[in-house]
Order: structure tokens, then sequence, then C-alpha cells
């Protein structure tokens, strides 16, 4: 208020709220009634079988101007050694169950960025040091990162899946339709148009 008295401007400064939404700290049931950044994901349990899918989500607020969303899903130990012995002989043998729960847990992150921030993202690819940046209005894969891109208000927004190789290959095909839906379900809710989604593997 006080720099706009000193420039002459009118300025409006809105209410804070009584309380502000309590801190995501931990993963809990991916499943439900969510209203969060993992909601695109709750509504895609309700039509899909569960699988090899996360059972577990940890998501944030939805802004509706906020420049970055994101959401994390998780397959929970009960769920992984539910998952473990439907897999191939042959996957099994490349994917050691105790390791899997000690050390490489299955798990998805997306993030959208949207403005300044989605021409400022950069991945790297296989066998690159350094992050190489992704082109607003393009779709691809580099490394373990997915993304797609779209237009809000004239403005860019990339977004991004990270999967790790392993689940990956647990996940199959069924990766690019988890893409598919939170993407689609990203642009819908921001009024995004023109996405563009990387081609299926």
């Amino acid at each position: 208020m006080g720099a706009a008295a000193k420039y002459g401007c009118r300025a409006h400064v809105p209410e804070l709220p009584d309380r502000l939404p309590a801190p995501v700290v931990d993963l809990g049931p991916a499943a439900g009634d969510r209203s969060d950044s993992c909601g695109w994901y709750a509504a895609r349990l309700r039509t899909a079988d569960g699988g090899p899918l996360p059972d577990r989500a940890a998501g944030v607020p939805l802004g509706g101007a906020a420049r970055e969303e994101g959401c994390l899903l998780a397959v929970g130990p009960e769920a992984t050694r539910r998952i473990h012995p439907t897999l191939g002989k042959e996957q099994r043998a490349h994917l050691d169950l105790d390791a899997i729960l000690r050390i490489s847990p299955w798990w998805v992150r997306t993030r959208s960025y949207f403005g300044d921030d989605a021409a400022a993202f950069a991945a790297r690819a296989p066998g690159q040091r350094i992050p190489e940046p992704v082109t607003p209005g393009t779709a691809g894969r580099l490394g373990d990162v997915l993304h797609g891109s779209a237009s809000c208000q004239g403005r860019p927004a990339t977004l991004t899946m990270v999967v790790p190789y392993r689940y990956r290959s647990v996940l199959g095909a069924r990766l690019d339709e988890l893409f598919k839906a939170y993407a689609t379900d990203a642009a819908a809710r921001r009024g995004c148009t023109g996405l563009v989604l990387p081609p299926p593997e």
C-alpha cells in the first residue's frame, strides 16, 4: 500500500483467508474425492482397474494463477507385493522385490509449468550431463521425462511426467494413458488449447 500511495496508484489488497490449507506432509490414499493437484488421478482410478497403478498420492491445493502445480504418486509396499507376482517371469528376474521395497520404490511425479516457467523448463536426455531446454509447443520424451504442451490464454504451458525406468517397464502402455489423463485434465482446468502429447512409445 505504501508503494502505491508513493506513486499515486490505486491499490486493492485482497483479504487473507481465515485459515490456510494444511501443508501436505505424507502420501495418502490416491482414490476417493480429491480437490488437490492429484484429483485427475483419483478420477482416472474411478474408470480404470488398479492393475499396476499407484495407490498412494500427495497433492497440493490448486491455485488458479499458480505458475507451477505438482502431484506425487507412489505404489505402497502392500500394493507392490500384490503387483510383483503378476509380472512376467523375465520381468520379475530384473525387478527384485526386496530391492524395490528398500531402494527403488515405484513412483510417478507430474509437474505443470505455466507462463515464463513453462518456457524455462529443461530435462536431461539419457547420457547427457546438462539439461536440454524443452521448447514450448512441443511434446516428447527425454530420459525419465515425458512432456507435452498447450497454450493458456496466449501463454505457454509445459506439462511433464517423470517415471523411473524400472517402473516404466511395469506400466507399459498404461504410461501413455496416464500422461494423456493428466495432461488433458490440466489443460481443461486451466482453459488451455492446442494440447500436444508425446507420441505412443
